[in-house]
């Protein structure tokens, strides 16, 4: 029986990849690859690369794209117009500026504005933070009394000895008196229970509230 070994080598090659997009003003737009390596040109300032050669590259980048080194992957490309571009594995791109896909036609597409929220309308002032108009008297701390109840079957305004209960929160009665609510505690401070103290310091913070919005 006789036993073979066969072997096999693929070295890469350069590739063009253009732009998945259906838009027609894309068409000319490329990414080019070193066998699975995207490559990316690095310390640029465009992305706007016109390469030498015409519309070869399409099919062979080697036109204008050269190795320039036997232990490193660093390549060169070279433009229309002469100027050279340093490209690098995009895995290799650390700190540097860099482009990977390529507006070979010589123009750029026209780019829709870029906003703090992709629904906001565009407008001078997309980055600036609004301060919303609030009243201060609006400015009431979670330890205020609770909203009045509608005010159908009350008494009429300022008739101070109409007192009607409203709810009790936290150890703590609100009331409603004539057109104010006040806060009173459940027992007086004799007979406090261990958690009375607290109530009351919050019914007196509450009648002082409700006293300096009146």
């Amino acid at each position: 029986r006789v036993r073979l070994q066969l072997s096999f080598s693929f070295p890469p090659s350069l590739r063009a990849e253009p732009l998945n997009d259906y838009h027609a003003e894309y068409n000319a737009t490329f990414a080019f690859m070193f066998g699975p390596l995207v490559l990316a040109a690095v310390d640029v300032d465009s992305d706007v690369f016109v390469p030498r050669g015409g519309d070869a590259f399409r099919t062979d980048p080697s036109v204008f794209i050269s190795r320039n080194s036997t232990t490193k992957l660093e390549f060169e490309a070279v433009g229309e117009d002469g100027t050279k571009l340093r490209m690098i594995p995009l895995r290799e791109v650390m700190d540097e500026r860099y482009v990977v896909y390529f507006m070979t036609a010589g123009t750029k597409p026209a780019q829709p504005a870029v906003h703090y929220c992709p629904r906001s309308r565009p407008r001078q002032d997309a980055f600036e933070v609004q301060s919303p108009e609030v009243e201060e008297a609006a400015l009431v701390s979670r330890w205020s009394a609770p909203s009045l109840p509608p005010r159908e079957g009350l008494a009429p305004a300022g008739a101070a000895d109409t007192e009607r209960h409203i709810v009790s929160s936290r150890g703590v009665h609100w009331k409603l008196q004539g057109d104010r609510v006040v806060a009173k505690a459940p027992a007086p401070r004799g007979a406090m229970p261990a958690e009375a103290p607290h109530a009351l310091a919050l019914a007196e913070r509450a009648s002082a509230i409700s006293s300096s919005l009146d």
